[in-house]
C-alpha cells in the first residue's frame, strides 16, 4: 500500500508537473502567435500607410489597389498584385480585372498600363485589338478618333496607302477625297497652301500659263476687261492703255493714237489748229498797233490848230482889256484914233 501510495503520488505530481509544463508551453505558444500577428500587422500598416486602406471582407485583411500595370482578379483576396493582364488590355489603378483598350487604340503586348494609339492612316473600330485592323486607302486617312477612314478633304490629297492626307502646294488645289494635286488653269491662281479651288484673276491681269501663284498686271498697251483673262487684248486706235486698266481709255480732242500705244499724241490737225490761232493772234496785235498808230498821228495833226486857237483867244483878251483902258482915258480923238487903228491891225493880225 505504501509503495502503491508513493507511486500514485509520484504519478500524480508527474502528471501536475507535465500539465504545468505543458500550459506553460501552450501560455509561450499564443504569446508568440500573438506577437507575431501584432507584428504582421504593424508591418502592413507602415508599409502600406500612404496608400487608401478599404476593407473587402469581413476578415480582417486590409487591401490596397494595383499600381498601373498591373491587377488581382475580382474578389479574391491576395496580398500582392499581378501583372498578367493579356494583351490588347491594361491593368489601370484600382480596377480588380483587366481593361479592353478602346476602340482608336490597341495594345500588343501583356502587363501594360497604357493603349496605344493607331498610327496615322490605320484604325480600328472594335475594343480590345492587339493592332490597328484596317489600313486607309489612297485618296482617304483617319479620322479624329482614328475609327474610320474618310476621305481627304477640300485643299488636301493623299496618294499613298496608309498615309496622311497633305496640303496642296500654292499655285495647285484639290477637291474631296483626290490622290494628288492639280495646277491652278490658265486664268486663275492660288497664292496659299491647303486651296481648294483657285480663284479667277481680277479685271485688269491676267495669266497665261498653269499653276500661277498670282496673276500678272496688264502691259501698257494693253487691257484686260474680265475676270480670268488668259491673254491680253490690243489697245485700239485712237485710245490709250496704261498698266493694269480693265478698259482702254480714248484720246482727248485733236489727239491719236496707233495700236499698243499707251499715251496719245497731237494730230496734224491739232498742228494746224494751233497754226490758225497763232496767225491770228499775230493779225489781232498788228490791227491793235496800227490803230494805236493812227491815233497817235491824229493827234500830232490836230495839236497847232489847238494852240494856235489857244494863242488867239489869249490875245483877244488882252486887247478888250486894252481898248476899255483907252476908252475911259481922257487923251484926245487924235489919239483915240491911233489905237482903234491898232486895235483894227491887231483883229487882223489874229484872223
Amino acid at each position: 500500500p505504501t509503495t502503491t501510495t508513493t507511486t500514485t503520488t509520484t504519478t500524480s505530481t508527474t502528471t501536475t508537473s507535465s500539465t504545468t509544463t505543458s500550459a506553460n508551453t501552450t501560455g509561450m505558444t499564443t504569446k508568440a502567435k500573438k506577437n507575431t500577428t501584432t507584428s504582421s500587422t504593424t508591418k502592413a500598416t507602415t508599409s502600406h500607410s500612404s496608400a487608401p486602406m478599404t476593407s473587402r471582407s469581413p476578415h480582417s485583411i486590409l487591401c490596397v489597389p494595383c499600381q498601373k500595370g498591373s491587377s488581382k482578379r475580382k474578389g479574391q483576396l491576395v496580398d500582392k498584385c499581378t501583372t498578367n493582364c493579356s494583351a490588347a488590355g491594361v491593368c489601370a489603378v484600382s480596377y480588380p480585372q483587366c481593361v479592353p483598350c478602346d476602340s482608336g487604340f490597341f495594345n500588343p503586348d501583356a502587363g501594360q498600363a497604357e493603349c496605344k494609339r493607331c498610327a496615322n492612316g490605320t484604325v480600328t473600330a472594335l475594343t480590345g485589338m492587339t493592332s490597328c485592323n484596317v489600313t486607309c486607302e489612297p485618296g482617304t486617312t483617319n479620322n479624329e478618333l482614328w475609327t474610320a477612314c474618310t476621305p481627304c478633304p477640300a485643299g488636301r490629297a493623299n496618294p499613298d496607302k496608309g498615309s496622311v492626307c497633305r496640303a496642296c502646294e500654292p499655285g495647285q488645289y484639290a477637291e474631296n477625297g483626290w490622290l494628288y494635286c492639280k495646277f491652278c488653269p490658265q486664268g486663275s491662281y492660288a497664292a496659299s497652301h491647303g486651296t481648294a479651288s483657285c480663284s479667277a484673276c481680277a479685271p485688269g491681269f491676267y495669266s497665261n500659263g498653269e499653276g500661277a501663284v498670282t496673276c500678272r498686271r496688264c502691259t501698257a498697251g494693253y487691257f484686260c476687261a474680265d475676270r480670268g483673262t488668259i491673254h491680253p487684248i490690243d489697245c485700239p486706235v485712237d485710245h490709250y492703255c496704261v498698266s493694269g486698266v480693265a478698259q482702254p481709255e480714248p484720246c482727248p480732242l485733236l489727239y491719236g493714237s496707233s495700236v499698243n500705244a499707251d499715251r496719245c499724241a497731237p494730230t496734224p490737225t491739232f498742228y494746224a489748229v494751233i497754226s490758225c490761232a497763232v496767225l491770228l493772234t499775230v493779225l489781232f496785235v498788228l490791227v491793235l498797233a496800227v490803230r494805236s498808230v493812227r491815233k497817235r498821228e491824229r493827234l500830232f495833226e490836230r495839236q497847232p490848230l489847238l494852240d494856235a486857237k489857244g494863242s488867239g483867244s489869249a490875245d483877244g483878251r488882252d486887247a478888250q482889256t486894252h481898248a476899255s483902258l483907252s476908252s475911259s482915258s481922257s487923251g484926245g480923238k487924235s489919239s483915240g484914233g491911233k489905237e482903234s487903228g491898232g486895235n483894227s491891225a491887231i483883229s487882223r493880225l489874229m484872223k
